[in-house]
């Protein structure tokens, strides 16, 4: 089955990633992956006061902040089909500009009503950030570089779930939920700045040239693991959120406990030799088994002890998250934004998914049992493309 979006044709990376600075496209790139991304878990810590100002219970909350995720998933599928045609670094610049733009119009939410379709509107536009950001890596990264910017990327993706979750946190403290969402705007817009500022023009475009996305076995089995991504990181946060038996105080440091994973991760990735894929099944076996052990000790146990579980997962979250997405851009030829779109879409529904349900379910030990065995399934998934010829 092939999916066809008219594109530029692909320059040679060789010749233009060789003059890329590595560092700068890090600096540049990651903090707005971890704006985009962190929208999505900016809202968990708000939920009380969300709920409380529109007269509904937490998982109603909930539900309402978690439509971001859906809107996201369609943004990057929509924006996926479109960079190739337009240009990464153009949807980049103005995608966040849009995004900036239905991040303040979160702010006028008066009730659920308009709260799902203002955060649906949020998650499309700022859609637009993934595909194009992994499509401008692609092609502008050298081939032996290209792991380790991946990893600082999606590392920027994954730190969003411990710094936004503080930082709404924070924003509770001395100010209406509203100023968590207004913050955002103003850092969506240095975000698009810096990008149209600081990253490789777009090349030049030939009209009536299309990419073809060849749709393999290989690919459907990552995008499916890809599913199974985020699954048991969402469910634990959003569980320990929920939970009395947590200690408020320690909530910020069991949320920070992620980073120090994040950053280990791509210099791992200098040192490992190990096919993408493989990568990827290691890092979602640890989540699996680390998910279990978490689950083991309960919410009752000591702060430092859910840190370090946290601290484990998050590392094989880290490190299955940038092996997915190379495996796939690797796959998708030409079409690696399409393929970034699909891969990314899939990652997010399973994380929009997860948020209402754990809330739902409101215990740790059923959370985390049932994320786990989602988990162990996207393990094998990706053990069996690893084990494909």
């Amino acid at each position: 089955m092939t999916t066809t979006t008219p594109a530029v044709p692909v320059p040679s990376a060789a010749p233009s990633a060789v003059r890329t600075p590595v560092l700068r496209t890090v600096l540049v790139l990651a903090p707005p992956a971890m704006l985009a991304t962190g929208q999505l878990y900016l809202g968990i810590p708000l939920v009380p006061s969300i709920a409380g100002e529109w007269g509904v219970e937490a998982p109603t909350a909930m539900s309402v902040l978690s439509t971001f995720g859906i809107g996201y998933a369609a943004g990057v599928l929509l924006f996926g089909m479109l960079v190739d045609r337009i240009g990464a670094r153009r949807v980049m610049t103005y995608g966040l500009l849009a995004a900036a733009v239905a991040t303040l119009a979160v702010t006028l939410a008066r009730g659920t009503a308009s709260g799902y379709a203002l955060r649906a509107l949020q998650g499309l536009a700022t859609g637009a950030f993934p595909p194009a950001a992994f499509a401008y890596v692609g092609m502008n990264v050298p081939a032996e570089r290209r792991g380790v910017v991946l990893a600082s990327l999606t590392g920027g993706f994954l730190a969003a779930g411990g710094l936004l979750q503080v930082a709404g946190q924070g924003v509770l403290a001395v100010a209406p939920w509203r100023t968590a969402f207004f913050a955002a705007a103003a850092l969506m817009v240095l975000a698009s700045l810096a990008i149209r500022l600081v990253l490789r023009p777009d090349p030049a475009r030939e009209p009536g040239t299309r990419v073809k996305l060849t749709v393999t076995p290989q690919l459907i089995g990552l995008w499916t693991a890809a599913l199974t991504l985020l699954v048991a990181f969402v469910a634990l946060y959003t569980t320990f959120q929920l939970s009395a038996d947590v200690d408020r105080s320690a909530l910020p440091w069991i949320r920070l406990s992620a980073v120090p994973a994040v950053v280990l991760v791509p210099f791992l990735l200098t040192r490992l030799r190990w096919a993408a894929p493989l990568r990827a099944a290691a890092g979602l076996a640890l989540v699996t088994v680390t998910a279990l052990a978490v689950a083991a000790l309960g919410t009752g146990a000591p702060a430092v002890a859910l840190a370090l579980g946290m601290f484990v997962l998050t590392f094989g979250v880290a490190l299955a998250a940038p092996s997915l997405a190379e495996a796939v851009g690797m796959r998708s030829g030409a079409a690696r934004a399409l393929g970034a779109g699909i891969f990314n879409a899939a990652l997010l529904v399973g994380a929009s998914v997860t948020g209402p349900v754990s809330t739902a379910l409101n215990g740790l030990s059923t959370s985390a049992v049932i994320a786990a065995v989602i988990t162990a399934a996207g393990a094998g998934v990706a053990l069996a493309v690893a084990r494909a010829k």
